[in-house]
């Protein structure tokens, strides 16, 4: 007869507690994730000051047989991350994890290797836009295209200057990084290193696989690390197995660099 009441009582004395809990916590996370913020803390971020939100593109798809298929993802989403925290007023929005990464059928690119998910050009430049335009109603002074696969980047940069054009006279102005995949510098830092560019690569190879040594080690299968250059080039190219965590680490802040500096130079643009 007491077991009946007391399993009641309990579960009220925990509700409350965990009520209390929730009570005291502080209202607004220190986060710059916009995922992570309730909608009156992402107004009042922006009625604080917040000029700038960064949409980061990442990919699911092949890279070699020793990383994860997620690494663009975790890769930006670490540098904006950082990039945000560095330059302050910034928010991110939640990594896009699939982009372009060739055909359906017959399969090509890589989509010749299990597990790649790939979207269709259009598809992914209508999904850039739709995202840009639910920034735009919110009232986000810019909007920065962020993309760490290298397919789909030239029309996410098209679709950034068009709309830039568009919407510049209302306030609202829209970039695409390029320097963040194309001019970051990392093949020059690596080349000042002694390596060569067949050591160095241009997928999967010293650069992807560092930056997934430092940022999630567990991503990178040390018993499936090509000695060379790997099956094909669409594989894995460059000598993986000279990657090291400090050389990622270097990789990404050579990244979280080129945000930093494209936000930078637009506000000073806006400056009266």
């Amino acid at each position: 007869m007491y077991a009946r009441h007391l399993v009641p009582s309990s579960l009220a004395l925990l509700g409350a507690l965990g009520l209390a809990l929730l009570i005291a916590r502080p209202a607004a996370a220190d986060t710059v994730q916009l995922a992570e913020m309730t909608w009156p803390e992402v107004r009042a971020a922006l009625e604080a000051g917040v000029d700038t939100v960064l949409l980061p593109f990442g990919g699911t798809e092949q890279a070699g047989p020793h990383l994860v298929l997620g690494k663009h993802n975790l890769v930006v989403a670490a540098a904006t991350e950082q990039a945000a925290r560095r330059l302050g007023r910034v928010l991110v929005a939640p990594v896009q994890p699939v982009s372009p990464a060739g055909a359906y059928a017959p399969a090509d690119g890589h989509m010749r290797f299990a597990g790649t998910l790939s979207l269709r050009e259009s598809t992914y430049v209508s999904l850039a836009a739709d995202l840009a335009l639910s920034l735009k109603a919110h009232g986000v002074p810019l909007i920065a295209f962020v993309a760490d696969h290298g397919q789909g980047q030239a029309a996410l940069a098209e679709l950034a200057r068009q709309l830039d054009a568009l919407w510049r006279p209302t306030g609202t102005r829209v970039i695409h990084i390029a320097a963040y995949h194309g001019a970051n510098g990392q093949a020059d830092w690596l080349r000042d290193q002694g390596l060569s560019e067949a050591a160095i690569g241009s997928h999967a190879g010293i650069r992807d696989t560092a930056e997934l040594l430092h940022l999630r080690p567990e991503g990178v299968r040390g018993d499936r690390l090509p000695a060379g250059a790997g099956l094909d080039r669409e594989d894995s190219d460059g000598e993986p197995r000279r990657a090291t965590p400090a050389i990622g680490a270097r990789m990404l802040a050579l990244k979280v660099e080129t945000i930093v500096a494209a936000v930078q130079a637009v506000r000073r643009e806006r400056r009266p």
